[in-house]
């Protein structure tokens, strides 16, 4: 019985070495997983203005009778565009 779960173990160690070695083959399983869990790719944040009009993002709503924007923030985005970090419209 440890026989086979020793060789159990070896082939799954030689697969999952090779996926790991393989770039091809290591994307296509990190994008696969990336998008059978798409709960963990953003995170819903409240953007709302205060009495005094500064805007705030927070993780959790504001209290009762304040008016909220619910923006969804995904990980796997750029956060700033690229014509405001180089200054050059996209071409």
């Amino acid at each position: 019985m440890k026989t086979w779960l020793f060789i159990l173990a070896a082939v799954l160690a030689g697969v999952a070495l090779y996926i790991y070695f393989d770039p091809g083959l290591n994307q296509w399983v990190t994008h696969s997983v990336k998008t059978l869990l798409p709960d963990q790719q953003s995170t819903r944040l409240y953007k709302w203005r205060d009495s005094q009009g500064q805007t705030h993002i927070t993780a959790q709503p504001p209290s009762a009778g304040i008016d909220y924007e619910p923006v969804e923030y995904r990980h796997d985005t750029n956060v700033l565009p690229s014509e405001a970090l180089t200054g050059k419209p996209k071409q």
